[in-house]
């Protein structure tokens, strides 16, 4: 066997090998209201009033602001649209949302 390519194999399978154990490590869990999640980190909820409300990760309440137009980025990656509709002498409500349609069940309220 050459000498000079024994200490480049060695150095390689060392390398090898510790590659392959570290898919055993133990990782720190992902943070689930980061963007590493599989959801955005904020929520849009109904009051009882059927008032949109958006919430942060927490669960806080985020306030309307005015926003600065234009908005600086380089294009627009997507829109949604979400309608919400509360019906009289009904204890359902309705979202569209992305063209479905969703029938919520509200409690019985005087």
């Amino acid at each position: 066997m050459n000498l000079k390519k024994m200490p480049t194999k060695t150095v390689f399978m060392s390398i090898l090998c510790a590659f392959a154990l570290s898919a055993c490590a133990e990782y720190p869990p992902r943070d689930p209201g980061g963007m590493d999640s599989e959801y955005l980190p904020f929520s849009i909820k109904f009051d009882q009033k059927g008032n949109m409300v958006v919430v942060d990760a927490e669960g806080k309440p985020v306030p309307p602001r005015e926003a600065a137009f234009p908005i600086p980025a380089t294009s627009i990656e997507k829109i949604e649209a979400l309608s919400y509709v509360q019906y009289r002498g009904s204890h359902v409500a309705l979202i569209v949302n992305g063209g479905r349609m969703y029938i919520i069940k509200l409690p019985h309220t005087q």
